[in-house]
């Protein structure tokens, strides 16, 4: 028999059967329907989470390079800013916190004997810690 001809089904009507090749084969249709649903899910409940994603990530990005640029500048004055707006110099004497050498020279230098960062500092007026900006 040939292929493109259509067999009788069980009740003896014209049309195809029901086959086991045939049971899970649907119409071209509902194929293009299916997909054009899946589309529309992706593009509904997971393209904003990664457009989202990547904005964040982008954010991230410009705000750290914008810190940056601060703490270099930061760095790169003779004063510094406590938090209650006094004005600390950066060049001097210090006392280094880990071994209690004194040393002469920038705040955050490395200390000459321990070769230690100091993480923070004093204001001179009122006590308060004035943080490192490289850190």
């Amino acid at each position: 028999m040939d292929r493109s001809a259509r067999r009788r089904r069980a009740d003896g009507a014209a049309g195809p059967t029901l086959d086991e090749g045939n049971m899970l084969r649907l119409p071209f249709s509902l194929h293009a329907v299916l997909r054009l649903v899946k589309t529309v899910a992706f593009v509904v409940l997971v393209a904003p989470w990664v457009v989202l994603a990547l904005a964040r990530a982008a954010f991230v990005k410009v705000d750290k390079f914008v810190r940056m640029l601060l703490s270099v500048r930061n760095a790169l004055d003779d004063h510094a800013v406590c938090p209650a707006g006094h004005r600390a110099g950066l060049h001097g004497v210090f006392e280094c916190r880990s071994c209690g050498a004194l040393f002469a020279g920038y705040a955050f230098a490395e200390c000459p004997v321990c070769r230690e960062s100091c993480g923070f500092i004093q204001c001179e007026h009122c006590g308060l810690a004035i943080r490192n900006p490289l850190l």
